[in-house]
């Protein structure tokens, strides 16, 4: 009887790591408009964890070592962040809303946005029109020289 509860013992401390890195799994899915049109680029990351990903050009993503129970985050500027749980699912498709905001009122920098009232420091201002009349094909070209002091790398 020693023998057989020993080898029982054994047998489960060796299959129990299997069973819970086995829970571990790939979630994959497309993010897309109301429109129905895919986004690309979109932030899909596990709350909590540093596991992260984009979308690509059709919006297609994967996220590997993911677990039940698990909340994956959406974000992607102009829309509204949205979350969801990982549950039973490798495949989640999510559609993200549009957040309208007055862009008079938020300041873009390279880092992320501010508003404008929270916003120490100097700004300038590149109007739409000047870039469209330029003859260039990258909007690092568009920018450079147009404001005093602004030096871009690429």
């Amino acid at each position: 009887m020693t023998v057989v509860l020993r080898l029982f013992v054994t047998l489960l401390l060796f299959f129990a790591p299997l069973i819970v890195f086995g829970q571990q799994k790939s979630v994959s899915g497309k993010v897309t408009n109301a429109q129905a049109e895919a986004l690309p680029f979109v932030s899909v990351g596990v709350k909590g964890k540093k596991v992260a990903t984009k979308t690509d050009f059709d919006g297609k993503y994967q996220l590997n070592d993911v677990n039940e129970g698990d909340t994956l985050s959406f974000f992607f500027v102009g829309f509204k962040r949205y979350e969801t749980v990982v549950a039973g699912t490798a495949i989640i498709d999510v559609q993200l809303v549009s957040e309208a905001r007055n862009l008079n009122e938020v300041v873009v920098v390279g880092y992320g946005q501010v508003s404008s009232k929270e916003l120490t420091g100097a700004t300038a201002r590149v109007k739409g029109d000047d870039v469209e009349k330029m003859n260039v094909s990258r909007m690092d070209q568009a920018l450079q020289g147009q404001v005093s002091g602004v030096t871009i790398n690429t």
